[in-house]
C-alpha cells in the first residue's frame, strides 16, 4: 500500500469512527498534534493510541512502517516513511507570496 493510500484509510477509518486526533491527543495523554503528525511522519506513541482508538493494530494501519517477515516495527524507519522537508529557499518563496 502506497503512502497516500495509508493516509487516506487512516482518515476514512477516523471519520467513521466519528474521532479527531486532537480528541486522541487528548484521550491517551499525547502531546498537542502527536496523532496527527503519526498519520504522516513515523511516531510510536502516537501510532498506538490511533489504532487503540480504532480498535485495530498499528501494524495494520501503517503496513509500510513493519517487518513484512517479522511483522516488528521497522527501526530505523526507511527515508520513504518521512514527509519531504520544504527547502530553505521554497519556505522564502511561500512568505513572500
Amino acid at each position: 500500500m502506497r503512502h497516500r493510500e495509508a493516509v487516506a484509510k487512516i482518515r476514512y477509518h477516523l471519520i467513521k469512527a466519528g474521532l479527531t486526533c486532537s480528541a486522541i491527543d487528548r484521550q491517551y495523554g499525547l502531546y498537542a498534534h502527536q496523532a496527527q503528525d503519526a498519520i504522516f511522519e513515523p511516531n510510536e506513541a502516537g501510532e498506538r493510541a490511533i489504532a487503540a482508538a480504532l480498535h485495530m493494530e498499528p501494524k495494520e494501519l501503517w503496513p509500510h512502517r513493519f517487518d513484512t517477515k517479522t511483522g516488528k516495527r521497522l527501526t530505523p524507519q526507511p527515508r520513504s516513511n518521512y514527509r519531504p522537508r520544504r527547502t530553505a529557499r521554497q519556505r522564502q518563496k511561500a512568505a513572500a507570496a
